[in-house]
């Protein structure tokens, strides 16, 4: 905000210089004494010069010349906006929505936003987009962001450029138009967005129609090199899996720490995984696990599973399993579905919690329902055995053939036995339990 203020005092300024004492104000302000500014400004914004009860409030906003004073600033600028100011309009909706000077309040941020917006000044039209954008004060409509971001671009300003440019790369609120994206978000980074190196890195690393690594870490560098620390993160990953870069686990520890130590979550699971595996850093289980719960206490539903999987293990901490069971029950109830299949197997296995099959078979479900070949296949045990659910072969068939297609050899080998003794309702067939017998054998060693 800052950067913008010297600009706006500099059109307000310019704007009027019907006043006497409003140009040698603006000498007086040039030349750094802004207590002489104040001075000749003043005496016009009392008498209802717009302009200079723009530039007053802008000189209490900052403490120039004046003491600094929001609750004066808001003052002069409500003046100013009340008489059509546009930018003064800006200013009121940046300070309800901030609550600066004033009680924050969204609602009243959107209705100054549109007042300077609808009178072309850029910057409100972007911030009404992203009230849109965010469904802040206003109800949440991608369509309508779209409109405002898009007045906003057309006036060059490069953050709307961005967040238009993404609407496009994802089809949010515009149709889908990755052509369109790519020419926005180059245009905001030649302003020198970092957000927009950040997102053309992005669109040529993700998104298939534009795909070119060499070209997604050349932004993201850029992204990176400003410190964005998303950027930073996906540098990690490129190196890491030698993505238009060199496959080097030593740089993508070194992008890994930098976005972790800006707070960056996922880049603190990542490097985390580093410090236990000995990959690009010296091996320190008590180093990494330490990352993960910086990554666990932001919600990262991965390192809580981590985590409750060193303690079942006793890597790096004391083997507990009612540690592993508390990390897995905080993954698990944000449906994270590895979380769930392991929950699930101490809740049946009565390790760390009591043996509950009803509960078990809770979280089992839910996670075979997602695919988990573990999962269902414990579904499918608990439905062949009637443990918590009425017995139901038929079913149970269906979850074991779909947890041995998703690669479960345990699964596997239940088929193969199934066939080799005619269970499950399944007539004998050696052929059929040789097949399963010889995937299931295969499936093992892969996972050797």
């Amino acid at each position: 905000m800052k950067r913008l203020v010297f600009l706006f005092c500099a059109v307000a300024v310019l704007s009027c210089r019907a006043s006497a004492g409003f140009d040698e104000g603006v000498v007086a302000y040039e030349k750094g004494d802004y207590a002489t500014a104040a001075k000749l400004w003043r005496p016009l914004a009392e008498r209802g010069n717009a302009a200079a009860q723009f530039n007053i409030g802008l000189l209490y906003e900052n403490g120039q010349g004046v003491e600094k004073n929001e609750s004066l600033a808001a003052g002069w600028f409500q003046k100013a906006g009340d008489q059509g100011d546009g930018l003064a309009q800006f200013k009121l909706g940046v300070f309800y929505q901030r609550g600066l000077g004033v009680k924050k309040d969204d609602v009243q941020a959107v209705q100054w936003y549109r007042k300077a917006a609808e009178q072309g000044v850029r910057d409100a039209q972007h911030y009404l987009g992203h009230m849109y954008h965010t469904g802040q004060g206003v109800e949440k409509d991608a369509s309508q962001a779209a409109v405002w971001y898009r007045k906003a671009a057309e006036q060059g300003h490069p953050f709307a450029q961005n967040s238009l440019g993404n609407m496009y790369r994802t089809g949010r609120g515009v149709p889908q138009d990755l052509e369109q994206a790519k020419t926005l978000l180059h245009k905001s980074a030649e302003q020198g967005n970092p957000k927009a190196y950040y997102n053309l890195g992005h669109l040529y690393r993700m998104d298939s129609g534009m795909r070119d690594y060499s070209l997604a870490a050349a932004w993201f560098r850029k992204a990176a090199d400003k410190g964005e620390r998303a950027a930073q993160y996906n540098l990690g990953l490129m190196h890491e899996n030698g993505e238009g870069v060199e496959k080097s686990d030593v740089k993508a520890a070194d992008w890994y720490l930098k976005a972790a130590g800006q707070g960056h979550a996922q880049a603190q699971y990542q490097i985390g995984k580093l410090y236990c595996n000995g990959r690009g850093v010296p091996k320190n289980y008590s180093q990494g696990l330490a990352w993960m719960r910086k990554a666990a206490d932001q919600g990262d539903v991965e390192a809580m599973t981590f985590i409750g999987a060193a303690y079942a293990i006793g890597n790096g901490v004391p083997q507990d399993f009612q540690q592993t069971s508390a990390w897995l029950q905080k993954a698990a109830d944000r449906n994270h579905v590895p979380a769930q299949a392991q929950l699930g197997y101490l809740y049946y296995m009565g390790k760390g919690v009591p043996q509950n099959y009803e509960k078990a078979y809770a979280l089992f479900r839910p996670a075979a329902e997602a695919g988990h070949a573990n999962a269902m296949g414990a579904l499918g045990s608990m439905l062949e055995k009637g443990e918590a659910v009425k017995t139901n072969e038929t079913d149970a068939l269906k979850w074991y053939i779909k947890a041995a297609e998703a690669g479960s050899h345990i699964s596997m080998k239940r088929l193969a036995a199934a066939y080799e003794n005619g269970e499950l309702g399944l007539r004998r067939d050696p052929a059929k339990a040789r097949y399963w017998l010889s995937k299931a054998d295969a499936a093992r060693k892969a996972q050797l």
